[in-house]
């Protein structure tokens, strides 16, 4: 079930009897370089997570529950759209650290589903979670 549907990202749940469950679609073209839309929206889709962790009755509470973030293609994430982010400066950077700041402090598990390369910032979004899994032959 979809539960948050943007432009760059799509956040789902894939068990209604897990509602703390959750898959984060990293979905900015080919490459996922990160841009300010792109953090704006991850960081829609945290605010989303809160929510529902903070609605949840003891029942589902007591289940635990994960973030699993993933994308398609070659690349997972490759990093930074470096040109704008040192055009914008601080405008770009500091909400970029929030966003991993933020993925760091989440009060579930997370974890880096990486179905591709993760160069630079990417790398750095994937070390912001607590645990990262790819395949070996990559």
């Amino acid at each position: 079930m979809s539960l948050v549907d943007l432009p760059l990202v799509r956040l789902t749940n894939p068990d209604p009897l897990f509602p703390s469950l959750f898959i984060l679609h990293l979905n900015n073209g080919a490459e996922n370089r990160f841009t300010l839309q792109f953090v704006h929206e991850l960081m829609q889709a945290l605010d989303h997570i809160d929510h529902v962790l903070d609605t949840l009755d003891s029942t589902h509470a007591e289940r635990g529950g994960a973030l699993v973030t993933t994308s398609s293609g070659k690349f997972y994430s490759n990093g930074l759209a470096i040109e704008a982010a040192m055009e914008q400066g601080d405008t770009f950077y500091v909400p970029y650290m929030r966003m991993l700041a933020r993925m760091l402090t989440l009060r579930i598990p997370t974890v880096a589903a990486i179905n591709g390369h993760a160069f630079a910032g990417g790398c750095m979004f994937a070390l912001a979670h607590d645990y990262r899994v790819m395949r070996a032959d990559r």
